[in-house]
């Protein structure tokens, strides 16, 4: 899934999402109870601060022993 969304960073919402999920044979079911569970939603609120406070302007960004990882040279 993460290759799917570095490949095309600007579809990343929920039609695409699903789209991603069948290509990739995963338990939609099981995939859409996940994303949407308690625990996901207060790990993307920390991921979210986290990102802010490290500057992060962008929806996709990784980050390696610390530093943003440039995702263009992906």
């Amino acid at each position: 899934m993460v290759e799917s969304l570095l490949a095309d960073r600007s579809r990343v919402d929920d039609p695409h999402l699903w789209e991603r999920a069948r290509e990739l044979d995963l338990d939609l079911e099981r995939f859409e109870s996940e994303r949407r569970s308690a625990a996901v939603a207060a790990r993307i609120e920390r991921d979210v601060e986290s990102g802010l406070a490290a500057g992060v302007a962008d929806t996709l960004a990784i980050f390696r022993d610390g530093l943003a990882v440039d995702l263009d040279a992906l």
